[in-house]
């Protein structure tokens, strides 16, 4: 499906409505003119979000360097999708301001006109607040899963042991006629049973929440993970008394 205006929606009526409703939005409204670079409109809530820079509107490139270095070269590259597919879309990325770092989702939308883009309309909103909070819900959701895996590992065995020792117990020749041990015994087995249902039932619950949960992408650190199998296999090449070597293609790649 096709996201992107005809230059009729954007008429000066139009046009009005889009720039008064960004005079009160706390949300950036933009109309960014592709051939001469510049912007044709920017909401005073650039500002709240980015700060005051003198001659942006004339000269935008100087929004790339606000960006996170990180995401320079994702954003470059979907600015480039923008200009080329001519859908529109949400675009996230980070940028830095005043040793801090903020989140921000750009709603893209472009104009064309011929078939050919001439400007891009749409919204910046600062996410930071939304983003501590997934990210301060995924530690929690952490926690839990790892007192779930001590629940579901340190526990389960050890109560197993108690209940096959309580069941060795009933066996002897020795208690078979104490009546007082047998049911303290019995006691022990029931309430080991009673808590490895509960341990399986909560992993299993776990799992049928986990399978309704959608994946989400997440930045890892190549190099550390690859050094961190490295080290694995060097210490396995020490066990099973095996030489390993590692090589590596000249040839260079480069993922988003």
């Amino acid at each position: 499906m096709n996201r992107h205006f005809s230059l009729d929606l954007m008429s000066n009526s139009n046009q009005d409505l889009f720039k008064e409703i960004g005079s009160i939005s706390k949300d950036i409204y933009f109309i960014f003119d592709v051939i001469n670079n510049h912007f044709e409109y920017l909401s005073p809530a650039f500002t709240e979000i980015f700060g005051r820079f003198e001659n942006l509107t004339e000269n935008p490139g100087f929004l790339l360097n606000l960006i996170h270095p990180e995401d320079k070269k994702y954003t470059l590259n979907c600015w480039l999708d923008l200009k080329n597919d001519l859908n529109g879309g949400k675009y996230e990325f980070r940028i830095n301001q005043n040793e801090s770092v903020k989140y921000i989702l750009v709603s893209a939308y472009p104009i064309i006109e011929n078939g050919a883009l001439i400007k891009i309309a749409g919204t910046a909103e600062d996410i930071s607040l939304v983003k501590k909070n997934i990210l301060y819900a995924e530690k929690i959701n952490a926690k839990k899963n790892f007192m779930l895996e001590i629940l579901a590992q340190d526990l389960k065995g050890p109560l197993g042991m108690i209940s096959l020792m309580a069941s060795s117990i009933q066996r002897e020749p020795a208690v078979a006629e104490k009546e007082n041990i047998l049911a303290s015994v019995q006691f022990i087995q029931d309430m080991c049973n009673r808590n490895i249902a509960l341990v399986r039932n909560l992993v299993n619950q776990e799992f049928f929440e986990s399978s309704e949960v959608e994946i989400r992408k997440e930045r890892a650190d190549l190099v550390v993970e690859i050094q961190h199998v490295i080290y694995q296999y060097k210490q396995s090449e020490k066990k099973s008394k095996k030489l390993l070597s590692f090589t590596a293609p000249t040839k260079r790649y480069s993922f988003q």
